[in-house]
């Protein structure tokens, strides 16, 4: 968190580093604007600019928007304190600079908690807990299916979909057509920042899957062994990491949870942990007859 004095107005305000260290309306409001920025409505220069007052809670209207050339004296000194903040807003990125000096921007995703676990549309509507504890293998699943998709195209209305698929009334059990019916037609009116703001909650946490090693009820797994041998004609996507239907027929056939329903209807972390453990002992199974191979062969 970044402290910042405005002597004149004798106020300080605490301007986030990161995504990770918003509150839930400051994170709503960046969301929105990360949503032009990546649609192009709006330049990273821009978005900087906007996102000073998003985070500090400021109305941005036309008149705050800066010009290039003139700038009257008397606005000098707004427009010195906004580039200087804006300036500090570079850290929500990383930064990748090409052959030719061209420099993309990716935001930050280091974060695994819901800024806002509960939404509001005529009643109450909870989202996923902090990793995602309370969550479905099958609801996972088809939340991935919706995260690619929309990546793919860039559908609103796979971002509704992922929307409705993870925020449900308190007691209802998941069930996928219930929850794309309600995309259709309740879950319209929900606003982009709610619907972008899932999206990157979403893919932060799926980096986070695909990190490394990470601690999973007290135990330290390393999750890119799950994805190893995935054939790569049955990955829907190039995005790293998602053979999670594959491997989620391998573990329905080894009958641990039942069908492959069952394993739909299990919860996320004990499907995980169980994956990480076929996978782990296959891969001893497999050296140890390499190394038993290997012995004759002396």
């Amino acid at each position: 968190m970044i402290t910042v004095e405005v002597p004149e107005a004798k106020h300080y305000f605490y301007v986030p580093e990161s995504m990770a260290e918003c509150d839930g309306d400051q994170y709503l409001r960046i969301c929105k604007l990360l949503y032009w920025l990546n649609f192009g409505v709006i330049s990273y220069e821009r978005f900087k600019d906007m996102a000073v007052y998003a985070l500090l809670g400021l109305k941005f209207k036309k008149e705050n928007i800066k010009t290039e050339g003139f700038i009257p004296s008397e606005d000098l000194p707004k427009w010195e304190n906004v580039f200087r903040i804006s300036e500090l807003l570079d850290s929500f990125f990383d930064c990748k600079v090409d052959e030719q000096g061209n420099k993309d921007y990716t935001v930050r995703q280091d974060f695994i908690h819901n800024h806002n676990p509960v939404y509001r549309l005529f009643r109450k509507y909870y989202g996923p807990e902090e990793g995602f504890t309370n969550v479905k293998f099958g609801q996972y699943l088809d939340g991935l299916e919706e995260l690619i998709d929309f990546r793919d195209t860039g559908e609103i209305q796979s971002l509704r979909n992922l929307f409705a698929i993870f925020y449900l009334p308190k007691g209802e059990i998941y069930n996928k057509r219930k929850s794309l019916q309600r995309a259709k037609r309740m879950f319209r009116f929900v606003d982009i920042r709610h619907l972008y703001g899932m999206f990157v909650f979403f893919s932060s946490f799926q980096n986070y899957m695909m990190s490394g090693e990470i601690t999973v009820m007290g135990q330290t797994i390393d999750l890119e062994i799950i994805f190893k041998d995935v054939e790569p004609e049955k990955s829907k996507s190039s995005i790293p990491g998602l053979g999670w239907i594959t491997t989620a027929q391998d573990l329905a056939e080894s009958g641990v949870f039942g069908a492959f329903e069952s394993v739909r209807n299990t919860e996320l972390w004990p499907v995980v942990l169980r994956l990480y453990d076929l996978k782990k002992r296959a891969f001893d199974d497999k050296k140890r007859e390499e190394e038993n191979s290997k012995n004759q062969n002396i």
